[in-house]
């Protein structure tokens, strides 16, 4: 502390204290300045003029990639002496706002956008809701600045859908740049944003926060006014984003986890399908059970079914990845002139806009896959048994998300299914755990193949839901990728008035491969029924019921 006398010839002053520690502030507002969409200034005059909460309770730090001075320059001017403006060159704007995170000092970080203006009240009201809750954080509420088109109106309807569902109190999805409030300790402990994943940092973090049992709330009485993307294009630039982060994350993340928090993701799950030598893996098998069909021994709708199949893998077959991504561009474009010709009817429009973000995820996802699928091709890990529950989805082709039937995980096949695996050359007993599932009138017709090599039909054995089969080492690949085929005649749910439309094929609890001699011209030397069921049992001895 200091004094200050005035001598200047008048009355002594009384002592003034000076505080060279002044108080830390209660709120630290982070801004970056990319993606302001011309509204920088208003932003930040929002905050730093408008606000009813007290001048001295909040600091504003502005984050900014540099890459225009005159803006930075702009805004520096609106900053008050306890303010920051940080520079750092970079594109990524989630890396920014770490970065304003690090440096602030306020107990609570109110993290908001560049187009986003905040309400007086704001700032003033998410004080009073952490004072009088015991959330760790909170999202705050998003009004539209008036939309200027249908696109406009269209999203914030959709927003605003969305927006009741994840202000509910059991939904975690409460983290996103338009506004969110959360104690900056545990912002740091829980490690920030992950900023490689662009916008699906976000849930990344939300998902992180609510996994490890912080509570977030919604702070209905702070606001923030957010305008809405006008055109097509500036919704896909934000969509691209998401999902790009949203593949990047599955990738390098546990399935259950991901299935748990973000759902299942059918693109995703059955990328390998887009692999070349998978599909003409695929096709070989589907075209020779398309045959055998044909000549009698399946019927018309195995006929069907495999026809289906072979249509959609000739394709991909010859062109990999790039035909699917046409599709999917063809499929997007589309959708976007579609909603061109309802932009006089709300209601269809509204339709049409869902479509279109629909279509925008699904082009994404497969161009990420196909990028992934260029710069990845790992061999599976070699194993005897596998539980089809536990298999990274990497190594299956055609099978659906994991079930559960009386407490145990299981995986229903398609039409066609195919799974990666490694097991040293040699000659196996094979047994497929189905537990009699499929118990319908429509035939199975299972065709199994092992690489190139049919398996033949006569040496299928079933036993009290457990099916069996030989495979020899001459039908063994030289790489050590080996895989395992099936085709069968679907169930069709939805035909018999179940709400399900997926094609049902045979339901896959674990497959096990046991050791066995070579088959001699002299008589038949594999195991006895009973050796391979006991060696079955004491593979998958845990967790089995009886």
């Amino acid at each position: 502390m200091s004094l200050n006398h005035c001598n200047h010839g008048g009355p002594l002053q009384p002592p003034t204290l000076v505080n060279r520690h002044p108080p830390q502030p209660e709120v630290s507002v982070i801004i970056a300045l990319p993606d302001h969409l011309g509204l920088a200034i208003a932003c930040v005059e929002s905050v730093v003029r408008e606000q009813t909460c007290s001048r001295d309770r909040f600091e504003v730090i502005v984050v900014t990639d540099g890459s225009d001075p005159a803006l930075d320059s702009r805004v520096k001017e609106l900053l008050g002496p306890g303010d920051r403006m940080i520079c750092h060159a970079t594109t990524n704007l989630h890396l920014l706002y770490n970065l304003g995170a690090r440096e602030a000092k306020g107990t609570l970080l109110f993290i908001t956008e560049p187009h986003c203006i905040a309400e007086p009240e704001c700032l003033e009201e998410l004080v009073n809701f952490f004072a009088t809750h015991d959330d760790d954080g909170a999202s705050c509420r998003s009004v539209s600045i008036h939309p200027p088109n249908g696109w406009a109106r269209m999203e914030e309807r959709f927003h605003e859908t969305y927006l009741r569902m994840f202000s509910r109190q059991d939904d975690w999805r409460k983290v996103h740049l338009r506004g969110f409030a959360i104690y900056r300790d545990i912002y740091l402990q829980e490690g920030g944003f992950e900023h490689t994943f662009g916008r699906f940092s976000e849930w990344v973090l939300a998902a992180r926060l609510h996994s490890r049992g912080r509570q977030l709330g919604y702070a209905a009485r702070a606001a923030v006014r957010h305008p809405f993307t006008t055109t097509s294009r500036q919704l896909f630039a934000s969509v691209r984003d998401f999902t790009r982060g949203e593949c990047a994350y599955r990738a390098i993340s546990p399935v259950e986890y991901c299935e748990r928090y973000f759902g299942h993701a059918p693109e995703w799950a059955q990328r390998e399908a887009i692999r070349p030598s998978i599909a003409r893996s695929a096709f070989r098998a589907s075209w020779r059970s398309l045959w055998q069909s044909a000549l009698g021994r399946g019927g018309c709708s195995m006929v069907r079914a495999q026809v289906k199949a072979l249509c959609q893998l000739l394709p991909v077959a010859f062109l990999g990845p790039r035909w699917r991504l046409f599709g999917a561009a063809w499929s997007l474009r589309t959708a976007i002139a579609r909603s061109t010709v309802w932009r006089f009817n709300d209601r269809k429009l509204y339709r049409a806009y869902c479509d279109v973000y629909d279509r925008m995820v699904r082009y994404s996802r497969i161009e990420f896959i196909a990028e992934h699928l260029a710069s990845n091709a790992p061999d599976p890990p070699e194993a005897f048994a596998y539980r089809l529950s536990g298999v990274q989805e990497e190594w299956l082709v055609g099978f659906h998300a994991v079930e559960r039937w009386e407490d145990e995980a299981f995986r229903w096949s398609g039409p066609v299914s195919l799974v990666r695996l490694r097991v040293p050359k040699g000659a196996y007993d094979v047994m497929i755990e189905t537990r009699s599932l499929r118990q319908a009138p429509v035939p199975l017709c299972l065709g199994l193949f092992f690489n190139r090599h049919k398996v033949s039909s006569s040496s299928l054995q079933w036993n009290d839901g457990l099916l069996s089969f030989r495979i020899d080492s001459f039908m063994f690949e030289q790489s050590p990728e080996q895989r395992l085929i099936l085709t069968c005649n679907p169930l069709r749910p939805w035909k018999v008035g179940v709400p399900d439309r997926r094609e049902l094929g045979l339901p896959t609890f674990s497959i096990a491969f046991t050791r066995t001699v070579e088959a001699v011209s002299d008589g038949d030397q594999r195991p006895s029924s009973t050796f391979r069921q006991m060696r079955f049992d004491s593979l998958f001895s845990k967790g089995r019921k009886s």
